[in-house]
C-alpha cells in the first residue's frame, strides 16, 4: 500500500545519506559505490511517487528528479533542473504540501570563496503551504509601478544594458523537513537557480521559507532589539505573533527582490562601469533603499502608520543581526553598516548615551527619500573615489573590507555594541583581501 507521507520520509532519510558521502574536494563522494546504490533507492522511490501520487505536479517532480538523480551527465542535470523550476511555477503547492530533490550550493560558493560548480551538495525539501504569504506577495508594488514613483532624478525613463532578469514566481511556504545541505545551510530561500544547482538562465523562482525566517527573527534579531532599541520599541516588536511577524519578514525578502530589479540601475551580475571589486556592496544599498523608499508608497502592505512604525522595527532589527553576523565577509552586512551610520547622521536614528538606539519616523521618511537618490547615483556616475568616500564617511572602508570608526562618538560605541563582542578586534583591525558577492 501505498503511503505518499512515509516515502517521502525515506527519500529525505537517504538525501541525509547522500549529503554525508559528499566529502570528498569538488563534492565528490567518499564512497562511490554507497553513492550509487543510494542514488538508486531514491529513484526507486521516486518510481513509487510517480506512479501513485494524487496531484499532476508532485508526479511531474517525481519523474524529472528520477532521471535527474540516475544521471552522470552535468548538462543534462542542469536542463532538468529548470523542467523542475517550471513545473514549481505552475505547481507551487500539491496535496497540502511539495517537494524536492536536488542540489543546494553551499555557503562556500554562495559568498563566492569557491566556485558554485564545487559547492554543490545533494539537499531535499518538503514544503507546506502560506496562503497568506502568496497573498501579500500578489498585493506588491511591480517594478513599473515602484519605478514610477521614484523621486524625478532617477525615475528611469528606459532601461539600458544587459540585466538580471527577476524570477519568474515567488511562492512563499513554510518548511517541513529539509535534508542535506539544506539542513546544513542557513541560506535556504533560493533566490537563484543555482543556489539549487542550475545556471542563471530560463525561468528562475523563488522560495521563501515563513516559518523559518521568523523564528531566525526570534532567535537572533529580537536579542539584538532587546538589547540595542529603546525599550518602547522592543515591547512592540514582542507584541507581535508569529503571523505578523510573518507579514513583515516576508516584506522585506521579497521588497529587497523588489529593490534589486527597479529603478535606473536594475541589478546586473557583472556590475557597472566604475564599481569593479565593490559592486556588491553598493548594489546591496540601492536594493535596500529602494524597498524602504517602496515601503512608503505601500498602503496595501502597510495600512496605517502605525503598521508601517512596526515594519520599520522589524526592517532595523534585521540590520542589526546583519550588523552582528559579518561587516568584512558578506556584502549585505557591510551596506547594513553604511546604511545605519547614514540613518544616523541625518537623525532619523537617534543613539542615546545608554547606546539605545530611538527612531524619529518623520526624519526616516525624509531620509529614505535622500537614500534611495544617493544610493542609486553612486551607481549611474560610477565614480570609484565618490563611492569610497560615500562609504567611508558613514563607517566603512571599501579598500580594507572593513569597518571603520565613525566621527560621532556614540554611533561609534554603539556599533561596537552591535558587532559580536569575541571578533570585534578582529573586524576593527584586520584588512579583508574580499568581499562576497551574495547579491540575494
Amino acid at each position: 500500500m501505498f503511503d505518499l507521507d512515509e516515502t517521502l520520509t525515506a527519500v529525505m532519510d537517504l538525501v541525509d545519506e547522500l549529503r554525508d558521502n559528499q566529502t570528498e574536494p569538488l563534492g565528490l563522494p567518499a564512497d562511490a559505490e554507497r553513492d550509487r546504490l543510494l542514488r538508486q533507492q531514491i529513484a526507486g522511490l521516486l518510481a513509487q511517487i510517480e506512479a501513485h501520487a494524487p496531484t499532476v505536479g508532485l508526479r511531474e517532480i517525481a519523474r524529472l528528479r528520477r532521471e535527474w538523480i540516475l544521471s552522470d551527465d552535468p548538462i543534462r542535470r542542469d536542463d532538468l533542473a529548470r523542467e523542475v523550476a517550471q513545473v514549481r511555477i505552475r505547481y507551487p503547492v500539491d496535496e497540502g504540501y511539495t517537494f524536492d530533490v536536488g542540489y543546494l550550493v553551499n555557503d562556500e560558493g554562495l559568498q563566492g570563496r569557491v566556485p558554485r560548480a564545487q559547492a554543490r551538495r545533494y539537499s531535499g525539501w518538503i514544503r507546506t503551504q502560506h496562503p497568506r504569504g502568496e497573498a501579500l506577495i500578489d498585493a506588491m508594488l511591480g517594478v513599473d509601478e515602484l519605478n514610477a514613483l521614484l523621486p524625478e532624478s532617477i525615475r528611469p525613463a528606459h532601461s539600458e544594458g544587459k540585466k538580471a532578469i527577476p524570477p519568474k514566481a515567488y511562492h512563499v511556504y513554510n518548511a517541513i523537513r529539509f535534508a542535506g545541505e539544506a539542513g546544513r545551510a542557513e541560506h535556504i530561500a533560493n533566490f537563484w537557480p543555482e543556489d539549487e544547482g542550475s545556471p542563471p538562465k530560463g525561468h528562475k523562482w523563488t522560495a521563501i521559507y515563513a516559518n523559518l525566517y521568523t523564528q531566525r527573527f526570534r532567535v537572533k534579531a529580537m536579542p539584538l532589539a532587546q538589547r540595542c532599541f529603546a525599550l518602547g520599541d522592543v515591547a512592540r516588536l514582542y507584541q507581535m505573533g508569529d503571523e505578523t511577524l510573518d507579514h513583515h519578514l516576508i516584506c522585506v525578502i521579497r521588497g529587497h527582490e523588489l529593490g534589486h530589479f527597479a529603478g535606473p540601475v536594475p541589478l546586473r551580475l557583472s556590475g557597472y562601469p566604475g564599481c569593479e571589486g565593490v559592486y556588491p556592496i553598493v548594489e546591496e544599498l540601492r536594493a535596500d533603499a529602494t524597498w524602504l523608499f517602496a515601503s512608503l508608497h505601500s498602503p496595501a502592505l502597510f495600512p496605517g502608520e502605525e503598521t508601517w512604525r512596526d515594519h520599520m522595527r522589524v526592517f532595523w532589527a534585521e540590520v542589526l543581526r546583519y550588523i552582528n553576523r559579518d561587516v568584512e565577509g558578506r556584502a549585505d552586512s557591510a551596506s547594513a553598516l553604511v546604511m545605519l551610520h547614514y540613518m544616523c547622521a541625518g537623525g532619523a536614528l537617534l543613539i542615546g548615551q545608554d547606546l539605545r538606539l530611538r527612531f524619529d519616523f518623520a526624519t526616516l521618511r525624509t531620509r529614505i527619500t535622500e537614500l534611495v537618490v544617493d544610493a542609486t547615483q553612486l551607481i549611474q556616475r560610477g565614480d570609484r573615489r565618490q563611492i569610497d568616500d560615500f562609504f567611508a564617511r558613514h563607517g566603512y572602508d571599501l579598500t580594507q573590507r572593513r569597518a571603520i570608526d565613525v566621527q560621532d562618538d556614540t554611533a561609534r560605541r554603539f556599533v561596537r555594541k552591535v558587532l559580536r563582542p569575541h571578533t570585534l578586534q578582529e573586524r576593527l583591525l584586520t584588512p579583508r583581501s574580499h568581499i562576497t558577492n551574495d547579491l540575494a
